[in-house]
């Protein structure tokens, strides 16, 4: 279409407009842009045009926009980055706001009232403040996120909140015919197929009620309910259906048609689920009244970090930088669930936030599950935060006793302030001077009772709660706006899925994976593969600590060339008085990342966050005996790069996978796209059921009635209460 969308205040520009650069140019001049042409854009505020490329900084966005123009027809809009010139982000269309537009506009109104948005049902509130005849200037936030609304008749008609930025994103609006609310077109979330939902296997749920899929065709979903009725879904209401997700183990009786059982049980769970809702409310209301001064906005320091890192940032982990940071310069502790799948760079997203905690003179704690993973994090994190003023330490309860003091003494007088611990952090004797901001890596590998006692340090303190594979309980909390939630989504460039596969153990198998990795290349460059210079690493899951050292002489016997060595988190240690050696533990995990060994013959100890992209083969032995999220936690060891990266999952011989086993198998063989974390996690909720989710007291109640539609209830038993606070 013809670009006509151009008035002083701002401009829409989409896919297939059509305008000339020359006219484009002179439409941003008048909107207030600096033509820099043909220079290279530096800040916010500027554009430069050569040829048909448009670059240009809109003051709203943290990174540039480049618009292609092939004669006069806009072919590709994207966003890029400054320095590589790579494309991060491509979109469909860009509203170029005036520069500057906030200052021209302010002397020439004035402001009447002020309305203060509320959660809860603020546009409804929002609404009943407007008289005939206002004008209502929207800022960028809240409300005003809709750019675009012209115009607003109000009948006796109930509105989603918008008020809040998570939920605008997917708000929708229902109106009659007596009521118009006109908007700018916006991108929802795309409505998952039925083969993605596999919402058609098993059981469903229609209108709220159990049955069971009986046929699938081109028009309808038929599901079957007792004594056989049943009920043809049009396939254009496939919203009204949901998979029934109950409690493992339980027996789902399929609901009546046309009686009134399903009502009064709903009805029974809603009292039950509204009482729970208070019981959350209370845990967490004091956080959300709570009140602190926020941190700075960025310095150059942050800055000189965030462009100094060596890798191509994806969009989705800029966008959570952005968002935590935020949070951080906001007056009100933040609460935020980071999920990110295995590799997707959420620690890099924490050093960051970490590093704008502690320029501001507070302090920074990382709770990690395991030591290996907190030495680890210790070398990531000195490494990037290299040559700028912070101190960073490691505390566990392996560590010499003299270094033990040493930090705790350095958190109590604040000369520490970037700590990674296990456990150890919670011991009594650990003391803050001012912590700030408190990351806990790997968060469903905690209790609840260990992360609410760290809180209990300060009052006021910011949480960051990382997750690879967000446990639902986590997951649903988000979605009902008691934590804010970031996602990483999208995979880093050059990444590969892993190549995974599922079998009987084959020792011949084994020995073929374990060759093909080490001798990456050929045979020819095994004398280069000794000198650590190339070849690839292989871990060999074998989790049973007593017979782990005779499993380690057996690979090395079957593969004479490869140099193995084995690891778990009980290997001894040598005792001298109060001081504690390194740990055999720790030596082997250096010499291994030191590329001194091939395989490493170890636990699950690998499981929690390990980045070695050399690495890029592992073989599971007795699959069949882990979870469905430890597998997959374990299979993310590995394809961290851009080489190819293989799985091998076995189960024993003779032995016939059956039940929730196969259910794991099967999942995690068909869960090789990159991403796959969400899936994974309710893939997981399905065969363990939901009932320890949410604790015995309500388990009989998911049973009842579905995990999804329990959610739900829940969620607006949730918002109910809020808004009978607020009123």
């Amino acid at each position: 279409m013809i670009m006509d969308q151009y008035n002083e205040t701002g401009l829409n520009i989409a896919l297939c407009d059509k305008v000339s650069p020359t006219v484009l140019a002179a439409k941003l001049t008048n909107l207030g842009y600096e033509n820099i042409s043909p220079g290279t854009i530096a800040k916010a505020g500027e554009f430069s045009k050569r040829g048909g490329l448009i670059d240009i900084w809109l003051e709203r966005y943290k990174i540039p926009v480049r618009i292609d123009l092939i004669g006069e027809q806009v072919e590709n809009i994207y966003m890029f980055n400054i320095f590589t010139q790579g494309i991060i982000k491509r979109l469909k269309e860009v509203y170029i706001i005036a520069c500057g537009i906030t200052p021209k506009i302010a002397p020439k109104w004035t402001k009447q009232k002020k309305f203060p948005l509320q959660s809860g049902n603020s546009v409804r509130l929002f609404l009943s403040e407007i008289e005939p005849g206002d004008l209502v200037v929207h800022i960028d936030y809240g409300v005003g996120r809709f750019i675009g609304i012209s115009n607003l008749k109000l009948d006796d008609q109930q509105f989603s909140s918008a008020s809040n930025p998570r939920e605008s994103r997917k708000v929708g609006f229902t109106c009659d015919a007596s009521s118009l609310v006109p908007l700018k077109p916006q991108k929802l979330g795309r409505l998952a197929s039925l083969q993605d939902e596999e919402i058609y296997d098993g059981l469903a749920q229609t209108d709220e009620k159990t049955g069971r899929k009986s046929n699938l065709t081109n028009q309808h979903l038929i599901v079957e309910y007792a004594k056989g009725d049943k009920l043809f879904v049009p396939v254009d209401q496939i919203e009204r259906i949901t998979k029934y997700i109950g409690v493992g183990g339980r027996k789902v009786p399929l609901s009546y048609l046309g009686t009134g059982a399903w009502e009064k049980t709903r009805q029974k769970v809603t009292e039950s689920v509204t009482e729970y809702a208070k019981e959350l409310l209370e845990l967490y209301a004091k956080r959300q009244l709570s009140t602190r001064v926020g941190v700075g906005t960025d310095t150059p320091w942050q800055k000189q970090l965030e462009e100094a890192f060596e890798y191509e940032e994806t969009a989705d982990q800029l966008k959570a930088a952005m968002e935590i940071k935020a949070d951080l310069e906001s007056n009100h502790p933040m609460d935020r669930v980071l999920v990110g799948d295995v590799g997707f760079g959420k620690t890099e997203v924490a050093i960051r936030a970490t590093f704008k905690v502690a320029q501001a003179g507070r302090q920074a704690a990382i709770l990690v599950p395991t030591t290996v993973l907190a030495e680890q994090h210790l070398h990531l994190f000195r490494e990037r935060l290299q040559g700028f003023p912070v101190r960073i330490e490691k505390l566990s309860r392996f560590e010499e006793k003299e270094k033990q003091v040493d930090v705790v003494s350095g958190l109590k007088d604040g000369s520490i302030d970037v700590v990674i611990g296990t456990h150890r952090l919670l011991s009594d004797d650990v003391e803050f001077k001012n912590l700030g901001l408190l990351i806990i890596d790997e968060e469903h590998r905690f209790g609840v009772k260990h992360k609410e006692k760290l809180k209990t340090i300060k009052p006021v303190v910011d949480v960051l709660s990382i997750s690879a594979t967000p446990i639902p309980r986590t997951l649903n909390l988000a979605l009902t706006t008691l934590r804010d939630m970031s996602v990483l989504s999208e995979a880093p460039a050059g990444r590969k899925p892993i190549e995974t596969s599922v079998g009987e153990f084959d020792e011949e198998k084994v020995k073929l994976a374990i060759e093909k990795e080490i001798f990456r290349g050929g045979p020819a460059r095994q004398e280069l593969r000794r000198q650590a210079m190339a070849g690839g690493q292989v871990y060999y899951v074998f989790n049973s600590v007593q017979k782990i050292a005779s499993k380690a002489a057996e690979i090395q016997k079957l593969v004479p060339s490869a140099r193995v060595t084995f690891a778990h988190g009980q290997m001894e240690r040598k005792v001298t008085s109060n001081k504690v050696q390194v740990t055999s533990l720790e030596k082997v995990m250096d010499l291994f990342y030191e590329k001194k060994y091939d395989v490493l013959i170890c636990t699950t100890i690998i499981g929690s966050g390990l980045d070695m992209p050399n690495v890029n083969t592992i073989i599971i032995e007795n699959a069949q005996a882990f979870g469905l999220s430890e597998l997959y936690q374990l299979r993310g060891r590995v394809g961290r790069s851009d080489r190819a990266a293989y799985a091998h999952l076995f189960y024993p011989k003779n032995y016939v996978p059956e039940g929730e086993s196969l259910e794991r198998l099967a999942a995690i063989s068909e869960s090789t796209e990159l991403g796959s974390g969400f899936k994974i996690a309710k893939h997981d909720l399905e065969i363990r059921g939901a009932g320890n989710l949410l604790g015995t007291a309500q388990s009989g109640n998911i049973a009842l009635i579905g995990f999804e539609l329990y959610v739900q209830l829940l969620s607006q038993a949730i918002e109910r209460l809020k808004n009978k606070k607020l009123s």
